[in-house]
């Protein structure tokens, strides 16, 4: 198995701490016996990308797609919504900054996807493309004095008609 990962970031011409991301993940496993062995996707962001073994594909549930090969990509657009810098007393717990992301995940691969209609995994080639695209309100703390974290509210949608989706799903979350 071959995994491949990269990410760019553009900010000229937006406004100041505005960035558009990218984020792109393949993942080659060609003679691998069952796609079940391959790589999956997560339908949330659980922690940092560059830990995560799944791929995201947010507006899903997590193992909705299985694959022996797996092409993932992000579009995310951050923006800053206030600084707060601040403590709430004694209490080990400080808030740096409020942002917000708008994303779309795309995912397209050589396994299988959940047929929520049919009630089980149904064969998929790469071609056929499943997307999901949401917004996300994320908070950075400093938690016990020492822990930055991430805390994570969003709404995800999935818009395949054969795969499970056309719902808005919410997201509470923390990362690293």
């Amino acid at each position: 198995m071959t995994d491949l990962k990269t990410s760019f970031f553009f900010s000229d011409w937006l406004p100041e701490r505005h960035v558009l991301a990218l984020y792109a993940n393949a993942s080659i496993a060609p003679r691998m016996g069952s796609e079940f062995l391959g790589r999956t996707t997560i339908g949330g962001n659980y922690q940092t990308p560059a830990a995560q073994t799944a791929y995201i594909v947010r507006g899903y549930p997590s193992g909705e797609f299985f694959g022996r090969n797996i092409l993932n990509g992000t579009l995310e657009y951050r923006f800053p919504i206030s600084y707060q810098y601040r403590g709430f007393g004694t209490s080990p717990f400080f808030l740096q900054r409020w942002h917000g992301a708008l994303f779309v995940d795309a995912v397209t691969l050589d396994g299988s996807y959940y047929d929520n209609t049919a009630l089980k995994y149904l064969p998929t080639t790469i071609g056929t493309f499943y997307l999901g695209a949401g917004a996300e309100l994320r908070a950075d703390v400093t938690a016990f004095y020492y822990l930055p974290l991430t805390l994570i509210a969003g709404g995800y949608f999935g818009a395949s008609s054969q795969a499970t989706a056309y719902s808005v799903t919410p997201f509470l979350g923390v990362a690293l």
